[in-house]
């Protein structure tokens, strides 16, 4: 089962009844599956939620920003099912190419 995130009120109780996170996992996990979880979003969710911060959604992070839009490469490989990365990477002179 996967763990919803309606679920969260949950890790809230723990939070409030001075639980650790590590325990939280581990009751959370026994209820709705293994797996359901992980240590570390749980660990992640007991730093934010005492500052008030309720928010599921994972933080902004900082990083390099993309050239091209994967909108961009979708309509590249739509209109030309045969294109390399190589000839899409050679069409906007990005370096490194990656493709996922």
């Amino acid at each position: 089962m996967e763990f919803k995130s309606e679920h969260f009120r949950h890790i809230l109780l723990y939070l409030r009844k001075g639980k650790k996170a590590a325990e939280t996992h581990k009751n959370v996990c026994e209820v709705y599956d293994v797996g359901c979880l992980t240590e570390r979003r749980c660990q992640n969710w007991f730093e934010k939620f005492p500052s008030g911060n309720l928010s599921l959604k994972d933080d902004k992070r900082s990083g390099r920003p993309t050239e091209v839009s994967d909108e961009q490469i979708k309509t590249i490989i739509e209109s030309d099912r045969h294109i390399t990365v190589r000839e899409i990477k050679s069409m906007y002179h990005t370096k490194p190419l990656k493709v996922i």
